[in-house]
């Protein structure tokens, strides 16, 4: 299931509102947007979900949000939660109402009795979670398990001295700075291993081989660390003398090429792509990120400030914000059609196209 649109709020008439507009997303997408503007919090908003979906944790907010199951099938949803209790929660199924709950109780269809539901379920619980049960409902199942195939990662939180300790193997995924205990898992498969490689190169880091090795600390176990022989270089680089941003592309290289050789599905959301990495690095990563993520079975959201990125990829995968005071706004594709068409027969490229729409929005 693929999230196709988001609209979010928080805190309505109080000093820290906060709102945004008109997410319209597709199977790959740029999220570009100035500093302070709402990149990472859009991307919190989305990761957060997931988890309260997934009964992890409990926050407030009030989500509008449209999906896409297939070509036959596609949700809205409504949720809005307050002092952590349930105010209401909503899903449509190609505009037919399937259910509907408030403060004082709900009602929900019945797919394998093709009749209505009532039910009364805790102020705090979703209905999502109370109310599974696969013959009636088997569309709250589409929702759980988008939520829990939710991934996010910070590009630039990933430090080279800093190493994040996986309590279990799906703790790997949880933390870019975890990647090495990836990579050590892969360090057979020759396969997966010079793909690395290749990218490393692609993206102006010339490799000629990679490895994973302990490192002993005291009181620490199961320390590792990654090795690489850079090609112009006679002794090998040990991951603490790397740059952050060779680094930080080693380690979302690595992991890329594990969720494409696994297959795995749901999505993926790197936060601040390109940060610590010069422009040139920036760009082909992007680049490579983007060809390889398009045959891949999982949704692809990056979030960046770097307005120039934006000429690396389809401008119909752009979302632009643009904040005014608590309010933030995009321009795409889907709210600029017009425009967006006419733009892909002047010649002109994406930077200066959103800067000319953003300027007229602000007037």
């Amino acid at each position: 299931m693929l999230l196709s649109k988001i609209e979010y709020f928080e805190h309505k008439n109080e000093p820290n509102y906060w709102e945004i507009n008109d997410v319209v997303l597709t199977k790959q997408n740029v999220i570009v947007g100035l500093n302070a503007t709402g990149k990472t919090r859009l991307s919190n908003i989305i990761t957060n979900l997931g988890m309260i979906l997934s009964a992890k944790v409990k926050k407030n907010g009030n989500w509008k949000l449209e999906f896409i199951k297939d070509e036959q099938s596609r949700y809205r949803f409504e949720l809005k939660i307050n002092d952590l209790r349930i105010d209401a929660e909503r899903i449509w199924e190609n505009d037919i109402l399937i259910l509907e709950r408030t403060q004082q109780g709900g009602k929900i269809f019945s797919k394998s009795e093709n009749n209505w539901h009532t039910y009364t379920p805790p102020a705090d619980e979703l209905t999502i979670n109370a109310r599974r049960d696969l013959e009636h409902y088997p569309y709250l199942e589409d929702f759980i398990v988008w939520a829990k195939g939710i991934k996010g990662f910070s590009f630039s939180g990933v430090k080279n001295n800093f190493i994040a300790i996986p309590e279990n193997p799906s703790g790997q995924f949880e933390d870019l700075s975890a990647v090495p205990f990836i990579l050590q898992q892969l360090q057979n498969n020759k396969v997966i291993i010079k793909k690395i490689i290749d990218d490393l190169t692609q993206i102006g880091y010339p490799t000629q081989s990679i490895e994973t090795f302990g490192l002993q600390q005291p009181g620490i176990q199961n320390l590792v660390m990654v090795r690489i022989k850079e090609t112009d270089l006679k002794c090998n680089t040990d991951q603490g003398l790397m740059s952050q941003g060779m680094y930080r592309a080693l380690c979302l290289i690595v992991l890329f090429e594990y969720l494409l050789a696994n297959k795995r599905q749901g999505t993926i959301i790197i936060d601040d792509l390109g940060e610590g990495l010069d422009y040139e690095r920036s760009v082909r990563l992007t680049k490579l990120l983007f060809k390889k993520s398009s045959s891949a079975e999982f949704q692809l959201i990056v979030t960046s400030n770097d307005r120039f990125l934006i000429n690396t990829v389809d401008i119909r995968n752009i979302n632009f914000l643009s904040r005014q005071g608590h309010i933030v706004k995009s321009i795409n594709y889907s709210n600029n059609k017009d425009s967006f068409e006419k733009y892909m027969l002047s010649g002109l490229n994406n930077f200066d196209f959103l800067q000319n729409k953003l300027r007229s929005s602000k007037n």
